[in-house]
């Protein structure tokens, strides 16, 4: 009985841990995209504003 109480426990303190992990997998990933799309704009748009 008591293997199964602590069984339960443990599986559900995994599933918490995973939900937490993939939510912040997913927040860096949006992060990188971010960044990568704003830092090559601003790349392809200075060379255009030195130029003028």
């Amino acid at each position: 009985m008591m293997y199964d109480m602590m069984c339960g426990e443990m599986m559900w303190g995994m599933g918490l841990f995973s939900l937490l992990a993939l939510v912040v997998l997913v927040l860096s990933a949006a992060a990188l995209v971010k960044y990568l799309f704003s830092s090559s704009r601003t790349a392809a748009a200075s060379p255009s504003e030195n130029n003028s």
